[in-house]
């Protein structure tokens, strides 16, 4: 097997510098990221706190309620009238998605470079990666 160079943390992982924004100028995003206030993120959200008005379909009277309040309740009510689909949103917001055994048949093999006593007993200040110890 061969060996590992040995890298700096930080050090550039393209020395022949081919490919990326040199390469393709035209595609460097020159504006940046969006404003705040104008990704989908951001509109989505400034809609979310937005009051609605709600029928209390009881009394017949009406009631201001922030839009996430108003899905929260139409997501229930769609759940009680057995839409599964609901039922499995609600089920996996409140509990949490069911954890999904993996199997694996073979050999994993691990190899480190350092055993633990090496690595307590090295400088924390030295940022070389290396597969060498002391």
């Amino acid at each position: 097997m061969k060996k590992p160079q040995k890298r700096r943390r930080g050090s550039n992982n393209n020395p022949e510098g081919k490919g990326g924004f040199g390469d393709h100028p035209e595609h460097i995003n020159k504006d940046g990221r969006d404003k705040k206030g104008h990704t989908l993120t951001d509109i989505l959200e400034s809609y979310r706190e937005k009051k609605v008005d709600v029928k209390n379909v009881r009394t017949g009277e009406y009631a201001k309620l922030e839009r996430q309040h108003k899905t929260a309740q139409q997501i229930w009510d769609l759940a009680m009238r057995g839409n599964m689909a609901a039922i499995h949103f609600i089920w996996d917001r409140i509990e949490g998605k069911v954890t999904e055994p993996i199997e694996h048949s073979g050999v994993v093999r691990i190899e480190f470079d350092k055993t633990i006593d090496d690595a307590v007993r090295s400088d924390p200040n030295d940022t070389e990666l290396d597969d060498e110890t002391g």
